[in-house]
């Protein structure tokens, strides 16, 4: 089987390094895009094939993709300060990466990679489908329901599935490395109710669930709006109070005691960090974008159509993945090594 030649955008971010490693480690020659030259250089340095590609650029686009069999399309806002500054790279920058790819004599097939955000929380207490229309909340998650729009509005002039991960964690996630030190200090802190309850996904497990989708999952339609679409994510949804728990036991500690923060106080603990971004452009996880999201209630979905057509499922349950998640921690120096 001859390997595929293959473009990564939002290569140097944390899903896409982990992508990245996954495809080469499948024998197919990878070209790593990145927002800026500095990021490209630090992965050339590591003996990537990488360039700065700028999104909006049709040119850059263009060249990027020369010769290429497959893109994987990560590149994102994710924290955004405002709905505008979010749609230029998230819909705008996909559009003009499908419309170049679909000048191709031969385009490429194209992976999207969307988000749950995309669908909105849950309704009536059933995990989301591919079927529900989409309903999102924040910034981040109506840009992402339209790109996925206009993607579906190329379907006849380029091959494109979509793909929307939950809360993803893993070797190179920053973010749940907080939780791991709260809970070491036994404390879990929990956003609105300790009823809530997400779904999440293993990086490296999601990693393989795109190449499975980029290989057999179904292209986008204009006929139905839930053809191309996959959720890929661990199918038993945890509430924070029970991730709190198997964190603690990755750790080899007593389970924390949990401190629910309520929708008010969410908001107030978002006021810096959003304050901040506006003040310096610098990039925030934490903002007023995140905020609508953690007090619209529980986001999980059903994993069961990648189960069924990609033949897809987590390698190991979440309670595992943690364990393989601290162990990566403790490598890094990010966690003491004593449990």
């Amino acid at each position: 089987m001859t390997s595929a030649r293959i473009l990564v955008t939002g290569a140097a971010g944390f899903i896409g390094k982990r992508l990245c490693d996954h495809l080469r480690t499948a024998g197919n020659p990878v070209r790593a895009a990145t927002r800026t030259e500095a990021s490209a250089q630090r992965l050339r340095d590591d003996g990537w094939d990488a360039r700065c590609v700028e999104m909006r650029d049709p040119s850059a686009l263009a060249a990027a993709l020369e010769g290429v069999d497959q893109v994987y399309h990560l590149a994102s806002v994710v924290s955004a300060r405002s709905f505008a500054a979010a749609r230029q790279v998230n819909v705008e920058g996909s559009r003009l990466l499908a419309l170049e790819a679909a000048k191709r004599e031969s385009p490429p097939r194209l992976l999207y990679v969307s988000s749950l955000a995309a669908s909105g929380p849950v309704e009536g207490g059933r995990a989301r489908t591919e079927a529900d229309p989409g309903r999102p909340v924040s910034y981040y998650g109506r840009t992402k329901l339209e790109a996925e729009q206009a993607l579906r509005g190329l379907a006849d002039r380029l091959p494109v599935v979509a793909v929307r991960p939950p809360g993803v964690f893993g070797p190179g996630d920053l973010n749940l490395l907080q939780m791991f030190r709260s809970v070491r200090a036994g404390l879990n802190f929990v956003a609105v109710s300790q009823r809530y309850r997400y779904s999440f996904v293993y990086v490296e497990d999601l990693a393989e669930g795109m190449r499975r989708a980029m290989e057999a999952g179904d292209r986008l339609t204009h006929d139905h709006p839930s053809d191309g679409l996959y959720f890929l994510a661990d199918p038993q949804p945890m509430t924070f109070g029970q991730l709190g728990d198997a964190v603690a036991a990755a750790l080899g500690r007593r389970p924390p005691r949990c401190v629910t923060i309520p929708a008010a106080g969410c908001w107030g603990v978002a006021t810096a960090p959003e304050l901040w971004g506006r003040l310096t452009g610098a990039k925030t996880y934490l903002n007023y974008d995140k905020i609508r999201e953690a007090v619209a209630g529980e986001w999980f979905c059903d994993p069961a159509r990648a189960d069924r057509e990609l033949d897809w499922r987590p390698e190991k349950g979440l309670a595992d993945r943690l364990i393989d998640t601290h162990n990566w921690y403790v490598r890094q120096k990010l966690l003491p090594a004593n449990r």
